[in-house]
């Protein structure tokens, strides 16, 4: 996640705007707070991991085009049974941000999101119910929101964690797409 979008919810938290408890954790391999921990606690925001590698995928044409996702055919990292694979990563990381756009921000048509988690489903719903807020806390705005919350397009900025593997199936091509985690 950008520098930037990690002051704005330290903002949003240190203002009262977002308030989420605050349990005491360990730091996993002496890497820093993960997930919800890094921002949970004010007090530790000068351990903010630095060096942090990023990996994305995202629909681009690969010609230098304009095909960004008109035609869906550069969406897809790969395809599956399970459907239009997004995001994929093995080893220990972060989901880090998600954006999707279609059909002026109606992302209906782009069926069921499934987050696997260290072989774990943690999301498998509806996409337009996941940036509608309604599958409840964590998945609620400003960290998720739908195209009357944003400029058109849907967004998830839920951090989440995994220690093993991560993957990102969308049942449909979403057309325009961007996925980006980070490496641990």
């Amino acid at each position: 996640m950008p520098r930037s979008r990690h002051f704005l919810l330290l903002a949003a938290l240190a203002t009262g705007l977002l308030t989420v408890p605050a349990p005491a954790h360990a730091a996993v391999d002496g890497k820093g707070p993960i997930g919800w921990d890094l921002y949970r606690r004010l007090d530790r925001l000068a351990e903010l991991p630095v060096g942090v590698q990023t990996e994305q995928f995202s629909s681009f044409d690969r010609t230098g085009d304009n095909d960004d996702g008109f035609g869906g055919r550069y969406s897809c990292l790969s395809t599956s049974a399970a459907g239009c694979v997004i995001a994929e990563h093995t080893g220990a990381g972060e989901v880090e941000a998600i954006w999707f756009t279609r059909d002026e921000g109606d992302v209906t048509r782009t069926g069921r999101i499934t987050i696997e988690l260290d072989g774990r489903k943690a999301v498998d719903a509806p996409l337009q119910d996941l940036v509608d807020g309604k599958l409840g806390a964590p998945f609620v705005h400003p960290l998720v929101g739908n195209a009357d919350q944003s400029s058109g397009g849907v967004h998830v900025e839920v951090p989440m964690p995994y220690t093993r593997s991560m993957r990102i199936t969308t049942e449909h091509n979403p057309l325009f797409q961007y996925a980006a985690w980070s490496l641990r």
